[in-house]
């Protein structure tokens, strides 16, 4: 963990995985001491490998939504996305040490410090 104990995070489906590398590179870039977490809502299934990500990848799993399976199957890629914003902040605080916290969606990026 940066000694700074300041983070970014996200949350993607697989297919919007592009731009989580995008904002996480551009995190990096303005804060290099920061962590950054991406929170990937369905399973890598061969098309990334998580431990080769510049950033944490977190498994939806790891949130602890029973029953999971159910959950995804009854709403949007969009709707899970949106859902799970307060559970990842609380699970971030609680399970890494993170003083100060960001979330950004991942159709975004960072041009300056984030101040």
């Amino acid at each position: 963990m940066p000694a700074s104990r300041h983070a970014a995070c996200a949350i993607c489906t697989t297919s919007h995985l592009a731009y989580a590398r995008t904002l996480m590179a551009s995190v990096a870039a303005v804060h290099p001491d920061w962590s950054r977490h991406v929170l990937v809502v369905d399973p890598p299934d061969g098309r990334f490998d998580p431990a080769a990500e510049d950033f944490e990848v977190i498994p939806v799993e790891a949130l602890g939504i029973a029953p999971l399976k159910e959950y995804l199957f009854r709403h949007t890629p969009y709707q899970i996305c949106a859902s799970l914003r307060t559970r990842l902040l609380a699970w971030l605080f609680e399970h890494r040490q993170i003083d100060r916290l960001v979330y950004m969606d991942c159709d975004s990026r960072a041009y300056a410090p984030l101040t």
